[in-house]
């Protein structure tokens, strides 16, 4: 189909001036329409379409009663007057044509369709039903551009640095005798961030009286149009649950769906209508309503309804205009590990195996291992994966389904073998999440078989620095046998809730079998209370219990009792009391724990710059002390900045007037400095964030370009705004005639060295910009033309008014 000007140009030209030849039903009577009507005689196959004969035609088209806003291209037969039309013109004004037709279809050819050709005013008037129509696509999910990032370069360095003040600080005082400090370090340009992470120790008087390790190193680049990140350096390894994780140094490729907050990779509901008159439509899940929107008469498919997690049902609802209701129930089982029908998720990666994390050492194993992880959602019902993994001579394989089960039950299967060598072995998963009356059920089981290794193994080996031959093989491989099985129980109606855990292992000829419970209730007005106990069954085994009660005491306080029993069976009554504080500066809270065997105060004061705690312990062999503050520096936007911790993006803002506030989506977060700049943290890379001022902040001599902007940073990423709120040389002048009257307004007045006009307002008044310290003017006014002379002198965050300024 060709919606566009030119046809729309080249149609009315045709219709209005005669160009071309006249339709040859148009010549025979301007006053007839042609109709035909489905399975007429005239429907035989044959008779291709002949661009010497036929008449080409581009006519607006209706489909049942509704004008469509679309011109299509048909072709009329001279001598059979039959309609044709291209196939990807049908399927552009939403008619269904048979495959079998071809690429040329004639429209009394397709079941289901009558026409009429309306010679007079170029229009087609179909009617169809059935399968003639091609279902409306909508969605619940409303279209969202994805917004280009703004990128920088800058410095961001993330620090947390904590001091132990002495351990007996009422005897002995207060005395520094080691200091720990962890940092994040990232350099972030267009291209990506480099980012390395580490802590660094020092023990005053000690040997080693510093000491630096390193933690991982690693570039990053993401794509969020594409949903890829690509890593060079350290990370971890991703794939299925059933796979295990190891540390590489190398490059990986991922699908990364969190760089996108509009995309769902879970499978939602979806649900088919073909009501025969426009009509409304309402979805409600779980008696709350998830989407309205309206419909057009005819077939439709409606997509991406969010549903609620867990089990549960939802009703559709066609309303038509005289209140004539649809309803259609339809069950849902809201999934976890599936992916939406066509979504593939996959990871490639490849690189040396990390041996040790943190001893600042780049201790990293000879040869090169690889792994690759796929899954692909080949239905909404139906989700497949794999994962292969090689390492020397070790190479292991596997493959898993999610699958939803009678809309009842998430079940998962996975299986997979390895060798290294002559030693093969292989491994068997399931897992099963349901609800039964109520009672949520989650199950997981795992076997080994054989000689199972997969790159974790091969890690472990690594690691152990020892000849393999001699090394327990099974203690470092994967567990031979897993088991896991939650209870959730609803207990009474108002929100008492009862699980029970059982979790079984076998390794090397070892069982350990735990089993827990807990409970927890809602109290109207006094918070809530809970009860958690555990056994253990291996070995001595082991009991415990504790019970508790919170009480919230406001919007930020609230206070807890407890009395608990150890497995040594030592019994406890601990009670604390808890203020929080919120990121805003000025902002404090507290911390008081007691019970028989500890006592601690801690404080905590958050400021523009950073967050302070201090903590004070008392184990009965004295009072210690430790302090901690958490912050940032950002080296960015011209600008040396102390902040908050930066989690992800962040802004700097370049407004030129000091001690302004500085709103983020509607919120004030900051205030600019001596400098006129302020940091903005916490903005969401990839997501449209709306930072502004109030005008009514600014001094009255602020020239600023903007009051908001949008901004979109990339991931763990900065970027400069300016505001252009420089101070502004103006003045508010009066102007005179040579006889001491106001020049009359409307007058227009210019600068010399400038191309801007000022206009001259009542009382001889005009608002000059651009000033130096001497000026000179023309005026003109609607009788003459005159010049003058003035100075100007700033005056600090006020309006300058000058009088007296003789114009002649």
């Amino acid at each position: 189909m060709n919606n566009l000007s030119p046809i729309i140009t080249v149609a009315s030209a045709f219709f209005l001036c005669g160009w071309g030849s006249v339709p040859p039903v148009a010549a025979q009577a301007q006053d007839e329409m042609m109709v035909a009507p489905s399975g007429s005689p005239l429907a035989e196959a044959g008779m291709p379409y002949d661009p010497d004969t036929d008449e080409a035609l581009f006519l607006l088209v209706t489909i049942n009663g509704r004008d469509i806003e679309l011109i299509a291209e048909f072709s009329l037969s001279p001598d059979t007057q039959r309609m044709m039309a291209r196939r990807d013109e049908l399927d552009g004004i939403g008619i269904m044509s048979p495959r079998a037709l071809g690429q040329s279809v004639y429209l009394d050819q397709i079941p289901g369709l009558t026409y009429v050709y309306d010679a007079v005013t170029q229009a087609i008037h179909i009617a169809a039903h059935g399968p003639a129509l091609i279902p409306v696509e909508l969605s619940a999910r409303p279209d969202r551009d994805i917004p280009d990032a703004q990128t920088g370069y800058g410095l961001v360095l993330n620090y947390r640095v904590t001091a132990n003040l002495g351990d007996n600080i009422l005897v002995e005082g207060f005395r520094t005798k080691d200091a720990f400090a962890a940092f994040d370090l990232r350099a972030f340009t267009p291209l990506g961030v480099l980012t390395t992470t580490g802590t660094a120790s020092s023990r005053q008087g000690g040997s080693d009286s510093a000491n630096f390790r390193r933690h991982d190193t690693y570039f990053t680049v993401s794509s969020p149009v594409r949903m890829l990140t690509l890593t060079a350096g350290d990370f971890t390894t991703s794939g299925p649950a059933w796979a295990r994780p190891v540390r590489l140094g190398g490059v990986q490729i991922r699908r990364d769906f969190s760089l996108r907050d509009d995309v769902m990779t879970n499978p939602l509901l979806s649900f088919s209508g073909s009501p025969t008159v426009p009509s409304s439509i309402e979805v409600y899940v779980d008696n709350v309503r998830a989407y309205s929107g309206a419909v057009s008469a005819g077939p439709f498919n409606l997509s991406h309804v969010p549903m609620i997690t867990g089990s549960g049902e939802a009703v559709f609802v066609l309303r038509d205009a005289g209140g004539n209701e649809t309803t259609t129930l339809v069950p849902f089982f809201a999934t976890q590990n599936l992916l939406a029908k066509g979504m593939l998720d996959y990871s490639l990666e490849a690189g040396r195996v990390r041996l040790s994390i943190g001893d600042g050492d780049m201790n990293y194993a000879p040869g090169t291992a690889a792994a690759v992880s796929l899954r692909y959602g080949v239905s909404s019902r139906l989700t497949v994966e794999a994962r292969a993994e090689i390492f020397k001579n070790l190479k292991m394989a596997g493959i898993g389904v999610h699958a939803v089960m009678f809309n009842r039950a998430e079940v998962t299967l996975a299986g997979g073998k390895s060798a290294e060598g002559k030693s093969t072995g292989g491994f068997l998963f399931g897992a099963l999440r349901t609800e039964v009356r109520g009672v949520g059920v989650r199950f997981s089981t795992r076997r080994t078989f054989g000689t199972f290794r997969d790159l974790a193994s091969a890690t472990q080996r690594q690691g152990a620095g020892a000849d393999l031959d001699l090394l327990p093989l099974p203690i470092l491989g994967p567990v031979q046998a897993m088991d896991a099985l939650s209870l959730a129980f609803p207990v009474f109606a108002d929100g008492g809730q009862l699980g029970l855990n059982l979790i079984t292992s076998a390794r090397s000829g070892l069982t350990n079998t735990l089993l827990s419970a807990s409970y927890v209730q809602s109290l109207p007005k006094l918070g809530s209370y809970r009860i958690n106990a555990f056994k253990d069954f291996t070995g001595d085994g082991g009991f415990g219990l504790a019970v508790g009660m919170s009480i919230p005491l406001g919007a930020a306080r609230h206070a807890t009792v407890s009395v608990r029993r150890d497995r040594s069976e030592r019994a406890d009554l601990v009670a604390s009391l808890s203020k929080t504080a919120d990121r805003k500066a000025g902002s404090y809270g507290y911390r008081v724990n007691l019970s028989r065997q500890n006592r601690q105060f801690g404080a905590t004061y958050q400021t523009a710059y950073g967050r302070a705690d201090v903590i004070l312990r008392d184990r009965g062999q004295g009072t210690s002390a430790s302090a901690t503050f958490d912050g940032a520096l950002v080296l960015a936007g011209g600008g040396l900045f102390a902040s908050n911790r930066i989690h992800d993006g962040f802004a700097v803002v370049n407004l030129g007037h000091r001690d302004v506030a500085i709103s983020l989506n509607n919120r004030e977060v900051a205030r600019t400095g001596a400098s006129g700049k302020a940091l903005v943290p916490d903005l969401r890379s990839y997501r449209l964030n709306r930072i502004s001022i109030n005008p009514l902040d600014l001094p009255i001599d602020a020239n600023i370009e903007a009051t908001a902007m949008n901004v979109v940073t990339a991931r763990h990423s900065g970027v400069a705004l300016d505001f252009g709120g420089t101070p502004e040389a103006a003045a508010l002048v009066v102007l005179r005639d040579a006889a001491g009257a106001f020049l009359p307004p409307g007058s227009e007045v210019r600068l010399r060295g400038s191309s801007n006009v000022f206009v001259v307002g009542y009382d001889g008044e005009a608002w000059i910009t651009g000033l130096d310290p001497s000026n000179q003017i023309t005026a003109q006014t609607p009788k003459t033309k005159c010049s003058a002379a003035f100075d100007y002198t700033k005056q600090s965050e006020a309006q300058v008014y000058i009088d007296g300024v003789t114009c002649e």
